[in-house]
């Protein structure tokens, strides 16, 4: 599916190619080729610009970046960035040719010297990392401008006398300024105090979702079939578990995902009252009634109040090994900033945990709770990037790098002894 996609997309920036600007000059005319990346990263160097478009748009936002440089400038590259998206063909409801047509026009129409200069090299390049609209929203569209300085020429007159460029023309440009943006909220702190209405709007997508955490793990494990899916259902994870449904919803005739299992820790009850392995507020549901687990996802969430940090999560994973005993995958979609009120009962599982990793940022390492329950359990643990699998077969102080931090296993355990690195 993902040749077919890919020659769908390159087919259509063909078909592009055959129109015309309003000068007359085919854009097949230009000197291009094509490349498929995850994402572009523009680059930060002398002699680049990035002119800003936005997702599905054509307008040039920041024009006047060009402008600061156009004098004696030359272009001789141009990358005009865009999304793989939508990846099916018949999910387009977007007139490309139109689109891409309109971004050469504004480019020349901004920088001129593109129209007579057939010996720049144009790239067409299409990010592949999104899977949702929402992703691909947020994702750099536009053009990235390569040019050089040129020196002015000299000029005789007719009394052979010369023009001498001056000094200051040869001075290069400085590099690109880049700020630092602070690290954007994830989805779960972004939606925290989400309630079922809101579910109710991003189940129809009509609520943006940024990482799409749950969707790029289950679509790169295609292998795992038959999942009880035990998903933390409180606050900050609400978005969490509704990727996961939305992924089941879009996967439903391929029954990868056999049952549901939501627990909000204890529905109402008090803190105190609140012991492992008899916290409470545990629902199941098939998934293959997608009515069904609407509802029940209302209903854990309408009895379920939040409460302290810690989370039942063993007991949970209890309860639905126990009725679906039948499952071939255990996948845990888990609250990073959450402790397990119950990790002293991790022994009492019997099946591999593969735990999906849901809150995580820059600046947090993975909570060293998921990682015994990951080890004890000969399971896995699962990032937006990464896999982490076969962490119980480490041997006694061997290290391991997870997320960026460094640990060692020592006494059965492993040990953290490095802090996140730069």
């Amino acid at each position: 599916m993902k040749e077919i996609t890919t020659r769908y997309i390159f087919l259509l920036v063909s078909f592009f190619l055959i129109f015309h600007l309003s000068n007359g000059q085919p854009l097949a005319d230009l000197n291009y080729s094509e490349i498929e990346i995850s994402e572009y990263e523009i680059p930060n160097a002398q002699g680049t610009i990035a002119l800003e478009m936005a997702y599905a748009k054509h307008q040039i936002f920041n024009p006047e970046v060009w402008e600061a440089v156009s004098d004696r400038s030359e272009v001789f590259a141009v990358d005009l960035v865009f999304t793989k998206y939508p990846r099916k063909k018949h999910d387009w409801i977007t007139d490309y040719d139109y689109l891409l047509n309109t971004r050469i026009q504004n480019l020349m129409a901004l920088i001129p010297s593109l129209k007579d200069n057939s010996e720049v090299n144009w790239r067409f390049v299409l990010q592949n990392k999104c899977v949702k609209e929402p992703e691909a929203e947020v994702m750099f569209h536009g053009a990235v401008v390569h040019y050089k300085k040129v020196e002015a020429q000299i000029i005789t007159t007719s009394l052979d006398s010369q023009e001498i460029v001056k000094e200051e023309d040869k001075i290069a440009l400085p590099p690109l300024k880049v700020t630092k943006k602070q690290p954007e909220p994830t989805d779960g702190e972004k939606y925290r105090y989400m309630g079922f209405y809101d579910v109710d709007k991003m189940l129809k997508g009509k609520l943006p979702i940024k990482d799409s955490l749950i969707f790029h793990i289950f679509n790169r494990h295609p292998l795992w079939d038959n999942m009880l899916v035990v998903s933390d259902w409180t606050a900050s994870m609400y978005v969490y578990g509704t990727q996961a449904v939305m992924w089941q919803k879009e996967n439903l005739n391929e029954n990868k995902i056999g049952n549901f299992v939501f627990f909000n820790d204890g529905n109402k009850k008090h803190n105190d009252k609140k012991m492992p392995g008899k916290t409470g507020g545990i629902y199941s549901v098939k998934a293959n009634n997608m009515e069904k687990v609407i509802k029940t996802m209302r209903k854990v969430m309408d009895k379920g109040q939040g409460g302290d940090r810690e989370e039942n999560d063993i007991e949970a994973l209890k309860y639905g090994i126990k009725k679906y005993d039948n499952a071939e995958e255990i996948i845990l979609i888990a609250d990073n900033k959450s402790e397990l009120r119950d990790i002293g009962l991790v022994k009492e599982l019997d099946k591999p945990v593969r735990i999906i990793i849901c809150g995580t940022s820059a600046l947090a390492s993975v909570h060293e709770d998921y990682i015994r329950l990951a080890m004890e359990t000969k399971g896995s643990i699962h990032t937006l990037t990464s896999d982490y699998n076969d962490l119980h077969k480490l041997n006694e102080g061997e290290t391991v790098f997870i997320e960026d931090v460094k640990y060692k296993l020592e006494n059965h355990q492993l040990v953290m002894i490095s802090d996140l690195m730069d």
